[in-house]
């Protein structure tokens, strides 16, 4: 039975104040935020008050995060959370256009793949990606991880990997989780080293039921 503590939150930060001063120079924070590119996200969400850990009880699956960096959570959804690699990105701003890692699971995923494989060569040509390079050989959680690199219409680079987790029989029910990276060239070969550091410390329910 997985017994995690709840994830604990802190109040919104005012507004116009810098994340990454005065929320960093208290807690150590990172951001993970819920990958659903069409979803906003930016407008209605708070900080993880946890130094050290994200942990999702509606998924099943938790994160360790890295020291240094704001981390939010969407008040209204628990789909996960999101690192912000940039310091100067304010507490009540649109983050979403900023380098950022997106740590994200949700369901209704049988109808795009039924293997991660499936998924990552679906989800890595939206958006009219180009450049892609597809990426193997990676595990999250003890599981085989599929993803690509790819740069976006506006230059910006994406790192996408994604697990399945099968809950049950049924592939309607089953978990997609995803890690993304969005950043810029300039700034890629530094935060691929974060994004590198955050892949290892997430954890995945193993397949089968919650509990």
């Amino acid at each position: 039975m997985y017994s995690a503590p709840s994830t604990l939150y802190l109040d919104a930060c005012p507004a116009g104040v810098p994340g990454g001063q005065d929320m960093i120079s208290s807690v150590p924070i990172v951001t993970v935020v819920l990958f659903l590119f069409t979803e906003a996200f930016a407008l209605d969400d708070m900080p993880v008050a946890n130094s050290s850990i994200y942990i999702n009880s509606d998924y099943q699956f938790s994160a360790w995060l890295p020291a240094g960096f704001l981390a939010r959570v969407d008040e209204s959804t628990n789909h996960g959370v999101a690192i912000l690699l940039d310091r100067t990105k304010i507490c009540d701003g649109n983050y979403f256009q900023s380098p950022g890692i997106f740590i994200n699971a949700d369901y209704n995923t049988a109808e795009i793949g039924t293997t991660a494989a499936a998924l990552a060569a679906a989800e890595c040509r939206w958006d009219g990606a180009k450049d892609i390079v597809w990426l193997h050989g990676e595990k999250i959680s003890g599981r085989e991880a599929a993803g690509c690199r790819r740069r976006l219409d506006d230059g910006r680079i994406q790192v996408t990997w994604i697990v399945l987790r099968k809950t049950d029989e049924n592939p309607l029910t089953w978990i997609q989780i995803s890690a993304d990276l969005i950043t810029t060239p300039a700034r890629y070969a530094g935060d691929m080293r974060v994004f590198g550091q955050v892949l290892p410390g997430i954890w995945v329910h193993p397949d089968g039921p919650h509990y």
